[in-house]
C-alpha cells in the first residue's frame, strides 16, 4: 500500500493556513512564504488553542520547506488538533476517505471522445500546476579574492519581489541563502560589515539550484579591524592612513556593551587619537556598518570585543 503521508502533511499545511486565517485574513493562503511576524501570530495562536509551542527555527525546518522527514508524532497530533483533528491519525483517515475515486459509469463508446478531452486537460493543468512549483534555490556567498565562503553571522540579505514589501532571510551559518521562489528571476540585496552592498540579480534554472556570489571587500573597514588587533609600530603613518580614509566630518559611533552606557561619539580626530596613541583606549574592534561618501568613510559604528580578563 503507498505512503501517502507526505500528501496527507502537506495538506495539514493547507488547513493550519486556512484555520489562522479565520484570526488574521489578511496573511497569505500560502504558509510557506510566511515570514516574522506572521509566524509568531501561529506561535500565539497555537499555544491558545492547543496549548502547543514551535520554536521559528522548526517552522523553517518543517514548514516552509519541503523536508523529507515528517515532524515527530506529538507535534503532528498537536497540528491536527489545532486544524480541528482529534490527532494526527484521525486527520489521515479523513484525507484517506476524501481520496478516494469517483466511479464512472458512462458508456465507454459514447463518451471515449469526451473522456479523452478530459484526462489531456487534466494532464495539461497538472502540468501547469507543477511547472508553476516554487522550487528550491541556494546561493553561497563567497570572497570575491580568495573565493574563501563568507560568514553567515555577518551577512543579511533583503529579497525584493517584485509587487510586494522587501523582506529579510537569514543566511546560513556557512554563508548560504537557501529559499524557494517560484519566478523566472529573482533581486536580493546582501550586506556586510566586511563587505560592499551587493545587489544581486539573477535569472533561475531549476536545473542549477546552487549558485555562488562574489561579495568585495570594504577594504577600509578590513584594515580599521586589523590596525586595532596590531601592534604599533609607525605612529604617524598610521595616522595618515587613517586620515584619508576618513572624511573630515566623518561620524563615528561606538556601541556600548552596557546598555545604560548607550554609544558614545567620535568626530575623525578624536577618533584616530583614540587608535594610535601610546595608551590606546580603543582595541579588537568589531566593525557593525560603514556608510561612504565618494571613497572616504563617512559614518563608522563598531563595538569593542573584549576577553574575559579584559572586564
Amino acid at each position: 500500500m503507498p505512503d501517502h503521508t507526505q500528501t496527507y502533511f502537506l495538506q495539514l499545511k493547507k488547513d493550519i493556513a486556512r484555520t489562522l486565517r479565520q484570526s488574521y485574513p489578511q496573511l497569505s493562503e500560502d504558509i510557506t512564504v510566511w515570514k516574522g511576524q506572521e509566524i509568531r501570530h501561529f506561535q500565539q495562536d497555537l499555544e491558545e488553542k492547543v496549548n502547543g509551542r514551535i520554536s521559528e527555527k522548526w517552522f523553517y525546518t518543517h514548514i516552509k520547506s519541503e523536508s523529507p522527514q515528517l515532524p515527530r508524532i506529538d507535534i503532528l497530533n498537536l497540528l491536527s488538533q489545532y486544524a480541528g483533528y482529534a490527532d494526527w491519525e484521525a486527520y489521515q483517515q479523513k484525507q484517506s476517505l476524501s481520496a478516494k475515486p469517483v466511479k464512472f459509469t458512462l458508456p465507454i463508446k459514447k463518451y471515449s471522445i469526451g473522456l479523452g478531452i478530459v484526462l489531456v486537460l487534466i494532464a495539461l493543468v497538472g502540468a501547469y500546476i507543477q511547472f508553476n512549483q516554487p522550487a528550491t534555490y541556494q546561493f553561497c556567498f563567497v570572497n570575491m579574492y580568495t573565493r574563501q565562503p563568507v560568514s553567515g553571522p555577518g551577512i543579511t540579505v533583503t529579497v525584493l519581489p517584485d509587487g510586494e514589501s522587501p523582506y529579510r532571510v537569514p543566511a546560513t551559518e556557512d554563508g548560504c541563502l537557501d529559499i524557494r521562489w517560484r519566478e523566472e528571476s529573482i533581486r536580493f540585496v546582501v550586506q556586510g560589515a566586511y563587505y560592499q552592498t551587493d545587489t544581486i540579480t539573477r535569472r533561475l534554472n531549476k536545473a542549477r539550484p546552487t549558485e555562488q556570489v562574489a561579495l568585495k571587500t570594504n577594504d577600509y573597514a578590513w584594515l580599521i579591524r586589523i590596525f586595532s588587533q596590531s601592534e604599533l609600530d609607525d605612529w604617524q603613518r598610521r595616522r595618515e592612513q587613517l586620515d584619508a580614509m576618513f572624511a573630515d566630518d566623518a561620524r563615528i559611533y561606538q556601541l556600548m556593551e552596557d546598555q545604560a552606557l548607550g554609544m558614545e561619539l567620535y568626530n575623525k580626530q578624536e577618533f584616530i587619537n583614540k587608535m594610535t596613541m601610546p595608551l590606546r583606549s580603543l582595541r579588537n574592534i568589531e566593525i557593525l556598518s560603514t556608510r561612504y561618501q565618494g571613497d572616504q568613510i563617512q559614518e563608522l559604528r563598531f563595538k569593542q570585543v573584549f576577553d574575559e580578563e579584559d572586564h
